[in-house]
């Protein structure tokens, strides 16, 4: 005697069969989508770079939190320094997340090309320069409000 199966599960193994396949080419694309980040992260130097300037911002840091002995600042400087490749594996999601296979690939030629490579090199003073442009701005947005408000009254001098 045959037996019936519910409509249901029908239907649940047609989607599980059809599906199996899109998942597969799905999980190869994101294998290809994070090889690619990889490596657009590794000819960008985009670790040595935040690296870089987490450590350039330790100074400041430190100021602010007086209380904690020098050791912590020499510790996590040093620390972070010997930890900066993890963050290759940790940064790559932002661009797998964002961007198509044909963009990673775009973006890796541009990381791979002379003007790319030198857009690496400069990023460093890029980066520290548009930091210390934007504090400069940040300040006379702030000294604009404070007046602003000083002249309505609603802080005083």
């Amino acid at each position: 005697m045959a037996r019936r199966f519910p409509k249901s599960l029908i239907a649940v193994v047609a989607v599980l069969a059809l599906s199996s396949p899109l998942r597969a080419q799905s999980t190869a694309q994101d294998s290809i989508k994070v090889d690619l980040a990889r490596r657009i992260l590794v000819a960008s130097k985009a670790a040595d770079v935040f690296v870089r300037t987490f450590t350039d911002a330790l100074p400041s840091q430190k100021a602010s939190t007086p209380d904690l002995p020098a050791v912590f600042w020499d510790s996590l400087s040093a620390r972070a320094t010997s930890q900066a490749d993890s963050l290759i594996y940790k940064f790559a999601p932002a661009y797998t997340e964002n961007l198509t296979v044909e963009e990673l690939r775009a973006l890796l030629a541009f990381y791979e090309s002379p003007i790319g490579r030198r857009m690496t090199e400069l990023q460093p003073q890029v980066t520290k320069r548009s930091m210390e442009i934007g504090q400069q701005w940040g300040m006379q947005l702030g000294f604009s409000v404070v007046q602003d408000l000083m002249k309505a009254g609603i802080i005083k001098p």
